[in-house]
């Protein structure tokens, strides 16, 4: 759980982009100048250097060189133009299926594959019969992504090539098309002679799931190719057929671990009580115990269709390992209704306490933390241990709950001198958000030899609202010994609004060292929130007009932060007037939290500089109204892409508070040039729960090269859904994508949008070091699924000031996607 005002430390990766070569200004004019050379070795290194060229130049200049005399000068620009999405890249392929190099006819189908073009799915459909198989194999391929009807036919007629690899490659395109005529066509070859054959026309019947190809599925239950059996498992785990619950739990006993784990998996999602009592038996089996574990996964899959019988496993059940194991599947489904039969197993003392509290925290059903609490002192320390977890799971500061004080003060009476436990429970109290919890956390938050306990103190005090805690952080910030000791204090300050304190903090800023500053600036944030007394407002200006560098932005910030017409405007003043830039930037971003005051943004879109814009745009995001839509659109076209996906993803913010919708432009960028900006407008579609009309996401899950991009229209599929075809083309892109980041996406439950926005402050920290970097790119992944982009301040920090509740991560993007 994330608390607000938390100061998150972000490590930035490493791009994992190929080091840029030759990029000085002139490197575009002499790639250009060496491909019109008549020396065909400098046309073939001018040829490898496209890729490392900017995007726009790389286009251009392939598209040229697709038409050069030399077969590695073509070769090599066709690689280019994938990269660099050469628009009408497919069409210009066609006439290379029919070339006398077989280099030039298998490069051409393998890129149609990525770019697709209906102009080529004849010449692919007589590719099929090309005399290399490779090419042959590649054709079939390309006929399998371009989603075309009559590539079936062309498919249907090379189900019977000589070379096994192609009839594979010819079953699997006729799967990927969806095509339902092949059907029958593919059930008569299951019992091909060679098992890589009949793999893929499993495979490809899983595709298709259709009831027709049940019954030699079932037959290849039985082949003595494990692969085969895995794959005939996995169609009817797509087809979900009840009939064949008997049939899959046959398979059960003595297969090799693979094979077993491939039979849970299609029980799982055969939603029939007959696949629940097979996977239920299979918890008393005598297999290991890592198979135990995989039947309960499989009936957490299953969901609260599982629910009823697993219930009734708690009572019937004598055994406490099986008990243990049904608790901790009901814990998997997440059906919350599951809770009252585990509490109810726990006080009959039927089932053991490690896993009720481990599926006790699966469940999240707040009703059950008094049941929870009961084990936070308990002798076995796996089940202390579990009941923090659970606790941590069910508390929330921010809907207090006094119920849990006094049983975590009864725990930390008996704790015996494990320093993490001691630790986990000072942090809980602070989760419980009840003034109470000062009473017990007081004397940790005092002086002492424990810095690690007290820090955590310091910390959880921060979170129960004001309970007089103040004289104690302050003391704390004096703190000699301990830079922790202070940062905890200030930390928590700044996440409290205490009344009167802004002046006197605003005295020892004034006359502190430059590490009691930042710290200061940190303890003011809430605080400064509220405060509405003239005499602060003139103690920051002054302040500020003497200030430099990262203090600058730190005074720029709350100064930001205060909820009054005339700070805003001193600010305005302070700031928007002088040539700094990283003024200007700081102000932008310190708009956002000044709703009345977004007047002030649209000017700022048009700032000189680009930093300053992308900060405008999203602080329109946070305040803006439709009237600003206008404005955001022109930024749409910004040639910086910080800009333009802020302005884009402030759209997006700006429509759910007014009920507008965006498709119309985030489709339309969806399909552009930059990568980026086609992940973050399937990013925003999801937020306002719209999609696009062409089926633009279904597309850029099966073809696009970039791995973000893929990502973000998998989780527009994902919680956005229309139709069946959704569902299909997260499983195709499940089997096959070559991200596990993408396979996981699309293999993730449905998510509900995250809302209960908090301020939250961010340092920018490069992999590798260990202190905030000023002015670092950064693109900022919030738990609404929206990617901020910026520059850190001169601090190496950013503001959020409504962060939606939930985790952040700095992501690692390849320049590849600008």
């Amino acid at each position: 759980m994330r608390p607000s005002t938390l100061l998150l430390i972000g490590l930035l990766l490493t791009s994992s982009a190929r080091a840029q070569a030759a990029l000085w200004p002139s490197s575009v004019l002499r790639v250009e100048r060496d491909l019109q050379s008549q020396d065909v070795e400098v046309r073939r290194r001018a040829a490898q250097l496209l890729r490392d060229l900017p995007a726009s130049s790389a286009a251009r200049l392939a598209g040229r060189a697709l038409d050069d005399s030399d077969l590695d000068v073509r070769l090599a620009a066709l690689d280019a133009s994938l990269g660099a999405s050469l628009p009408g890249l497919g069409d210009r392929l066609v006439p290379w299926l029919t070339d006398g190099e077989r280099r030039l006819r298998l490069a051409a189908a393998e890129a149609l594959t990525e770019s697709p073009s209906p102009r080529a799915v004849s010449s692919l459909g007589r590719a099929l019969g090309d005399a290399d198989p490779g090419v042959r194999s590649a054709a079939a391929q390309a006929l399998g992504r371009s989603g075309a009807p009559e590539a079936a036919l062309a498919l249907l007629g090379h189900l019977d090539d000589s070379v096994p690899e192609v009839r594979r490659d010819v079953a699997l395109a006729l799967g990927e098309l969806g095509d339902l005529r092949a059907v029958v066509p593919l059930i008569g070859k299951i019992q091909d002679a060679r098992p890589i054959v009949r793999e893929g026309v499993a495979e490809a019947l899983a595709r298709l799931a259709d009831p027709r190809s049940v019954s030699a599925l079932v037959l290849s239950l039985h082949d003595a190719d494990d692969g085969v059996r895995i794959a005939a498992l996995g169609a009817l785990s797509r087809i979900a057929d009840p009939s064949t619950v008997a049939s899959i739990g046959a398979v059960l006993p003595g297969s090799v671990d693979d094979v077993h784990s491939a039979a849970l998996d299609a029980l799982s999602h055969i939603r029939s009580p007959g696949a629940t009592k097979t996977l239920i038996d299979e918890l008393r089996s005598d297999r290991s115990g890592g198979a135990r574990s995989e039947a309960v996964a499989a009936l957490g899959r299953s969901g609260s269709f599982a629910s009823p019988a697993l219930t009734a496993c708690l009572s019937a059940e004598s055994d406490a390992d099986r008990l243990g194991d049904c608790a901790l599947a009901l814990g998997r489904t997440h059906d919350v209704a599951g809770a009252l039969a585990i509490q109810g197993a726990l006080r009959r003392g039927t089932l053991p306490a490690l896993p009720a509290l481990v599926a006790l925290s699966e469940l999240r059903a707040p009703e059950s933390l008094p049941a929870v609490l009961e084990y936070l002192a308990d002798p076995d320390v796996l089940v202390r241990r579990a009941a923090r977890m659970a606790t941590r799971v069910l508390l929330d500061p921010r809907r207090p709950d006094g119920r849990a004080v006094e049983p975590i003060s009864h725990a930390l009476s008996s704790v015996s001198g494990d320093p993490a436990e001691l630790s986990e429970l000072l942090e809980l109290l602070g989760q419980t958000g009840s003034p109470r919890a000062a009473l017990i956390l007081l004397p940790y938050a005092s002086a002492g030899d424990n810095v690690v306990a007290r820090t955590r103190a310091l910390s959880a005090l921060g979170f129960l609202g004001e309970a007089g805690q103040g004289p104690t952080l302050l003391n704390a910030l004096d703190d000699k010994g301990s830079g922790s000791v202070r940062l905890a204090a200030a930390l928590a300050l700044g996440r409290l609004r205490l009344p009167g304190r802004a002046l006197p903090l605003l005295d020892r800023l004034q006359h502190g060292n430059e590490a009691e500053r930042l710290l200061l600036t940190l303890a003011l944030a809430q605080t400064i929130a509220t405060e509405r007394d003239p005499k602060v407002e003139a103690r920051l200006e002054r302040l500020l007009r003497d200030s430099q560098g990262g203090e600058r932005d730190a005074l720029i910030e709350l100064f930001g932060r205060m909820p009054t017409a005339l700070a805003s405007q001193r600010l305005s003043h302070l700031t928007t007037g002088l040539m700094r830039t990283a003024d200007r930037a700081k102000f932008a971003e310190s708009l956002a939290a000044q709703p009345a005051e977004r007047g002030r943004l649209a000017p700022l879109l048009r700032d000189p500089n680009a930093l300053v814009r992308a900060n405008a745009a999203w602080s329109l995001g946070e305040v803006g109204l439709a009237a600003d839509n206008a404005a955001l659109q022109v930024a749409l076209a910004d040639s910086d892409v910080k800009v333009a996906g802020n302005a884009l993803q402030a759209l997006a913010l700006i429509a759910v508070r007014t009920h507008g919708r965006i498709a119309a432009q985030a489709c339309a960028h969806a399909t552009g040039a930059r990568p980026l900006l086609r992940a973050l407008a399937y990013r925003a579609l999801r937020v306002t729960g719209e999609r696009c009309p062409r089926g633009e996401e279904i597309t850029a899950l099966s073809r696009d090269r970039h791995e973000f991009v893929r990502q973000s229209a998998a989780t527009l599929l994902r919680d956005v859904p229309e139709s069946a075809e959704d569902e299909r083309a997260l499983q195709r892109a499940r089997d096959r994508d070559p991200s596990g980041a993408v396979a996981a996406e699309c293999a993730a439950p449905r998510q509900a949008l995250v809302t209960s926005p908090e301020p939250t402050v961010v340092l920018v920290i490069p992999a590798g070091e260990d202190a905030p970097r000023p002015g670092q790119p950064f693109a900022l992944l919030r738990a609404d699924g929206l990617v901020r982009l910026g520059v850190s301040d001169r601090r190496g920090q950013l503001f959020e000031v409504a962060a939606p509740h939930g985790p952040l991560s700095l992501l690692g993007l390849s320049s590849e996607l600008e």
